[in-house]
This record gives C-alpha cells, sequence and structure tokens, in this order.
C-alpha cells in the first residue's frame, strides 16, 4: 500500500512498489524521479484532491520505471549495458563543452529541479536507448519503395511532390475548331505547326510549349484531360476561361520516381514510423519475458 504523505511533513514509508526481475521500485524511487512535481502535488491544500493526484502521479512513474527496468533487463540479455565510467565520462564532456565546473552544473540542475544522481541516471538511461534503437532495433526495420509512396500520398505537400506533364497546349475561340485540329494531327500534322497556325494562347508562336505542369496544381478539367494520355498523343479537348484547349504530352515526370535527397528524407521518416511500432512489439515481448510484481 502507498503511503501517500501530506501537508503536516508525516513519515515518510519507503515502501517497494514493484519488482522488476531483480530490481526493485521503492517509494523513494518515484518521489525522486520528477521532485518538482512531487512537491507540487504536496503543496495541493484540498486533501482529496492532492491524495488523488498523488495516487495518479506514482501510478504514471511506476509505469515509467517498470518500462525502463524492463528495457534495461531486455538489452543486457543482447550484451548491451553502460557502465558507471561511460556515464562519469559524459558528465566530464559536457563540463567541458560548456566551459563549467562540477559545482555550477549542481546548481544548474537544481534550478531544475535535479539531482546529479537523477541527472546521471537520465543520461544512462538515454545512452542505453540509443544503443537499444542502433544495436537492437534499426537493424529489425526494412523500408521498401511502398513505405515511400505511402508517406508522400498522406502528405504530398510536404514534400512539394506532384506527377508533372511537359506539354504543348493548342486554345481556340471555338470548341468546333478542335475537331479539325484533332483530325489534322491524327492525320500527320506536326502539333507544333498545328499551335503556330490555331492556336490563340501567348504559347502558340512557340508551338504551344508550356513547360512542366504540376499535375495537382491544375484544374479539374485540365486533369481529367491528361489523366490517361501517353507521351506522344494529344488529350481530350477542354474548356478553360471561355475557351477550348487541347494538350500534347511530351513527357512525364512520376511523382514516385525520388531523387537521392527526397528519398533519403522519406526513408528516415518511414523508419521512424516503423521504430515506434517495433519498439512496442519489443517492449512488450521483453515485459512477457521478465519477471513484473506491481504492488
Amino acid at each position: 500500500m502507498i503511503t501517500i504523505p501530506n501537508i503536516s511533513k508525516a513519515e515518510r514509508i519507503n515502501s517497494i512498489l514493484a519488482h522488476v526481475g531483480n530490481k526493485i521500485i521503492t517509494d523513494y524511487d518515484a518521489r525522486n524521479l520528477d521532485v518538482k512535481q512531487y512537491t507540487q502535488i504536496l503543496d495541493i491544500q484540498d486533501d482529496e484532491l492532492r491524495e488523488s493526484t498523488m495516487k495518479e502521479y506514482i501510478s504514471q512513474v511506476v509505469t515509467y520505471l517498470i518500462d525502463q527496468y524492463v528495457v534495461e533487463i531486455a538489452a543486457s540479455r543482447d550484451g548491451i549495458v553502460v557502465s558507471d565510467m561511460e556515464v562519469e565520462q559524459v558528465i566530464v564532456e559536457i563540463l567541458t563543452r560548456n566551459k563549467l565546473t562540477l559545482d555550477q552544473l549542481e546548481k544548474s540542475l537544481s534550478e531544475e529541479g535535479l539531482t546529479m544522481a537523477k541527472y546521471k541516471y537520465q543520461l544512462r538511461n538515454e545512452i542505453l536507448s540509443s544503443r537499444v534503437r542502433n544495436q537492437i532495433l534499426m537493424p529489425k526495420i526494412i523500408v521498401v519503395n511502398k513505405d515511400l509512396i505511402d508517406i508522400v500520398n498522406l502528405s504530398p505537400d510536404d514534400y512539394n511532390l506532384y506527377d508533372r506533364y511537359e506539354v504543348r497546349i493548342i486554345l481556340t475561340d471555338k470548341k468546333g475548331d478542335m475537331s479539325n485540329i484533332v483530325k489534322q494531327f491524327k492525320s500527320g500534322t506536326d502539333f507544333i505547326d498545328l499551335a503556330k497556325e490555331f492556336s490563340v494562347d501567348a504559347t502558340s508562336a512557340d508551338g504551344g510549349y508550356m513547360g512542366f505542369m504540376d499535375y495537382e496544381l491544375l484544374s479539374e478539367d485540365m486533369q481529367s484531360a491528361l489523366k490517361d494520355i501517353e507521351v506522344g498523343n494529344i488529350s481530350d479537348t477542354f474548356e478553360i476561361n471561355d475557351k477550348w484547349g487541347v494538350f500534347y504530352l511530351i513527357s512525364k515526370e512520376d511523382k514516385y520516381d525520388f531523387d537521392d535527397e527526397t528519398r533519403a528524407a522519406l526513408t528516415e521518416k518511414a523508419m521512424e514510423k516503423q521504430f515506434n511500432l517495433v519498439f512496442q512489439n519489443w517492449l512488450e515481448k521483453s515485459r512477457e519475458s521478465t519477471v513484473i510484481i506491481r504492488k
């Protein structure tokens, strides 16, 4: 049973809250995980609110500490440990990099509600988590092209990726003119010559050349016209601004044909997405193979 300290500073019992393998979690551990929050809870004047808040806090802390010990035990089975000497070396590096003395660091930590022991505990967990991630979990992750495509489909604007069509265009004032244009093209007349002769668009002098166009940024009518055409063919006719148009497709760039930089960014995101799932599965299996007794 957890003894909840009250505002009168009654005697605190350092009771055992959980066993994780051969390790124990005590009331002292829970109180000192976040001294600042713990103290704030003690300052709550309403007895019932203070007790319920403390119980919730203790429960959350114990769950967190159980997971930390499970990770530590599971990692040690794979030969991954963090020694006290390694933690001390990190402390030295922090002092050197920030040009601090040990007293100055301890003072800074104290202002944040941390003891040096707690800080070392956090550093140990960070080092351990990094090694578990890089040595155990990341090698289990396999990213295939479909994973990258799924990310793009969910948020194409984040990567500015669209199908791009390199096109020429002919615009006319009358829909009826299109029948003649299409007929001549199918009879072998070059689209460039048709554009120069019939198009009222500003691109007519250049054979209707418009360069590359992002598919998702076009009007629905233009998208529909371009959707299924093959390179070297013309599209169905479409209406735009009281004019009638037809596209000639020169080439197409698929939005899924990623350059190296984009592929690297997408791969990193896909790995992060999978990592969370892989970690949770690994943690759950580690829990199952670890004796956990929660009081």
